[in-house]
C-alpha cells in the first residue's frame, strides 16, 4: 500500500498491510496490490470497476488506478464496465474511457 500521514505530505511510503501504522493514511494500492490484479484480469472474461484506487484527486495517488488502466486497454475481447463519477472521471482523465464496453455514471448509495 502508498502511504503518508496526509495527502500533502512528502515522505510517501510503500509497505505491507502488516506494517502500516496507526499514523498512516492508505492513500493508494502498492505494486503487490498492482501484481495480484494483474494476475487475476489474465483469465477475466468480464471485469466490473466501481471506485478509484486510490486518491485520484491528489498525484501520484492515482497511479494505481492508471496501471490498472493501462492493463484492461491491453486485454482483448473481455468485456468491460465501469460505474460511478469518480471512476469515469479518472478513465477521461486517462484516455481510457473508450475501452469500456458500458459505462455508467450512477453510483451506489448504502
Amino acid at each position: 500500500m502508498v502511504v503518508a500521514e496526509s495527502p500533502d505530505a512528502k515522505n510517501v511510503q510503500v509497505k505491507q498491510v502488516e506494517d502500516i501504522e496507526n499514523k498512516d493514511m492508505i492513500l493508494d494500492v502498492g505494486p503487490g496490490t498492482i501484481e495480484h490484479i494483474e494476475k487475476c484480469l489474465a483469465s477475466a472474461k468480464t471485469v466490473i470497476w466501481n471506485g478509484p484506487l486510490g486518491l485520484i484527486e491528489v498525484p501520484p495517488f492515482e497511479k494505481g488506478t492508471e496501471q490498472v488502466a493501462h492493463m484492461l486497454g491491453k486485454i482483448p475481447g473481455v468485456i468491460k464496465v465501469s460505474g460511478g463519477g469518480d471512476t469515469v472521471a479518472i478513465l477521461n482523465k486517462l484516455k481510457f474511457i473508450n475501452i469500456f464496453s458500458y459505462v455508467s455514471l450512477a453510483g451506489a448509495r448504502f
